[in-house]
C-alpha cells in the first residue's frame, strides 16, 4: 500500500501508462507498471519470513524474475507474444533444475521427461491464465487474494515446501493493491504484475520436498480454487484455435467481456468472480476429506459445471473486436 502511490507517481511522469486501444476497455491513459509494486512487496515478504532458512528461495525468485523482467519490457517496449512464451518455458525448466516438482499425488510422475513438461505446463496455463484474466478492473488481484488466502487456510501446514509462505505473500500483497485496482482502478498491473501473480499461483502447486511429491494432492486443489480462471482460459485457447487463429492472438470474447457486454458493471464482475472463487475454495476443502480419488471427482465436477456457465454466458462465440497482431505483439490492420 506504501509502494503503489510511488509507482503510480513514477509511471504518470514518464507517461508509462496503458493507452486506449481495440483490446481495452478503459478510455483514457493508466498507469501500467503496478507489477513493480506487486513484486517488490512480494519479494520483502519473502525475504524477512526466510531469513533463516532461505533454501530454494534463490531460484524461486530466478524463475519470478525471468517471467517478471519479459512481463515488464513487454509493458515498456512491447514484446513479441512468442518471447513471452520462451520466458515462461525458461521459468519452468529454472524450477525444474531446481528441484521443483509437480505435487499431484501418485497420479502422474514427478521425474523424468514427464514432470519437467509438468512444470512448465502449469507454469505456462497459470502465468497465461492470469494474464488473460487481467481485462476488468479488480479481477485478477482478487481472484489472486482469494485464492492465496484460500490455499492458506485449506493445506494450514499440510502444504509441504514454502507454499504456505508464497500464499501469504501473495494473498498479502495483491489485497493491498486491490485497494488501488478496484473499480475505478487507479493503476494496473501490466503484463508483469499479471504475469507474476499467475506464476505465484503456479507456486504453491510446486515443491522441492522430496517426501511430499508422492502423496500431496496440492495441485488439485489449487486447480478446484482456480477453476473459474482456468477455465476461461482453456475456452480462449480453443475459441481461438477453432477460428483457425494463434491462441496468442488477443480478443474480447472472455467470460468478462460477455459479462460487460451484457450490461454488468467492473464492480459487478469482480464480485461475481469473487464469489465463485470462495463456492470452489470450499468445493477444494471439502476434496481433502474425501481422498485422491474423491478429490478428482470434485475437481472433474466444479470444471466441468464451471465450463457450462461460462459456455451459457457465450465465452465460446467470437465477436466483431477479435483483433490481429503483428510479430512483435502489435496491432496489425485487418487484411
Amino acid at each position: 500500500m506504501a509502494l503503489v502511490p510511488a509507482v503510480r507517481a513514477l509511471c504518470l511522469r514518464y507517461s508509462f501508462v496503458d493507452f486506449p486501444g481495440p483490446l481495452k476497455i478503459h478510455s483514457r491513459p493508466m498507469p501500467r507498471l503496478g507489477g513493480v509494486a506487486i513484486a517488490m512487496s512480494f519479494a520483502v515478504g519473502m525475504l524477512i519470513a526466510s531469513r533463516n532458512n532461505r533454501g530454494g528461495v534463490a531460484l524461486a525468485f530466478a524463475a519470478l524474475g525471468v517471467v517478471w523482467l519479459a512481463g515488464l519490457f513487454d509493458d515498456l517496449r512491447t514484446l513479441s507474444p512468442y518471447a513471452r512464451l520462451v520466458a515462461q518455458i525458461a521459468s519452468g525448466i529454472i524450477l525444474w533444475a531446481g528441484g521443483y516438482r509437480f505435487l499431484c499425488g501418485n497420479i502422474l510422475p514427478a521425474t523424468g521427461a514427464i514432470g519437467l513438461i509438468l512444470v512448465c505446463t502449469l507454469v505456462v496455463v497459470f502465468t497465461n491464465t492470469f494474464n488473460f484474466l487481467d481485462g476488468s478492473d479488480g479481477l485478477a488481484t482478487g481472484v489472486a487474494a482469494i485464492a492465496g488466502a484460500a490455499f492458506l487456510l485449506i493445506t494450514r501446514g499440510a502444504a509441504p515446501g514454502r507454499s504456505p509462505l508464497v500464499a501469504a505473500c501473495l494473498a498479502g500483497s495483491c489485497s493491498a493493491f486491490l485497494f488501488y485496482n478496484w473499480a475505478p482502478a487507479s493503476i494496473y498491473l501490466g503484463d508483469c504484475g499479471s504475469t507474476f501473480i499467475g506464476l505465484c499461483v503456479a507456486l504453491l502447486a510446486l515443491s522441492p520436498s522430496q517426501a511430499a511429491r508422492a502423496s500431496s494432492p496440492v495441485a488439485i486443489v489449487l486447480l478446484t480454487i482456480a477453476a473459474l480462471p482456468v477455465a476461461d482460459f482453456a475456452l480462449a485457447v480453443f475459441r481461438r484455435l477453432r477460428s483457425r487463429r494463434s491462441p496468442l492472438q488477443g480478443d474480447r470474447s472472455h467470460i468478462y467481456d460477455v459479462m460487460l457486454a451484457r450490461g454488468w458493471t467492473p464492480r459487478a464482475i469482480a464480485l461475481f468472480f469473487y464469489a465463485i472463487t470462495v463456492a470452489l475454495s470450499a468445493a477444494a476443502w471439502l476434496s481433502l476429506w474425501f481422498g485422491l480419488l474423491g478429490s478428482l471427482w470434485i475437481l472433474t465436477a466444479s470444471m466441468a459445471g464451471i465450463i457450462a456457465l461460462v459456455i451459457s454466458l457465450g465465452a465460446l462465440r467470437g465477436n466483431n473486436r477479435e483483433i490481429r497482431l503483428d510479430r512483435r505483439g502489435k496491432f496489425a490492420p485487418p487484411e
